[in-house]
């Protein structure tokens, strides 16, 4: 998807055991500035420095958010994780009784 300016959306494609989901980075990029091979933005600029630590951030929260549902639960899906980096909390509530 291109937008009028020349600029694409960033999207953090998660896949899991096959299952795959996307998620907008609400960053956007000129196409001729992506680095396709180590995915980062090209340059030594401070605006690229900035978008690739952005990158990294979201690398690591995402990673930091798989850790943490392994430890709760057996399996992980895509959309579980998707969830837990947008900090949606899908977990059915609990009563007392069940409990």
């Amino acid at each position: 998807m291109n937008l009028g300016n020349g600029e694409c959306p960033i999207i953090l494609r998660i896949t899991i055991n096959g299952d795959a989901v996307a998620l907008r980075l609400k960053r956007f990029i000129v196409p001729d500035q992506w680095d396709s091979v180590r995915y980062p933005m090209k340059g030594r600029t401070s605006e690229a420095r900035v978008f690739n630590d952005y990158l990294e951030a979201v690398r690591v929260r995402a990673h930091q958010r798989y850790n943490d549902l392994l430890m709760q639960k057996e399996e992980v899906r895509a959309l579980d994780l998707r969830d837990a980096i947008l900090g949606i909390n899908n977990a059915k509530a609990k009563m007392i009784i069940e409990v």
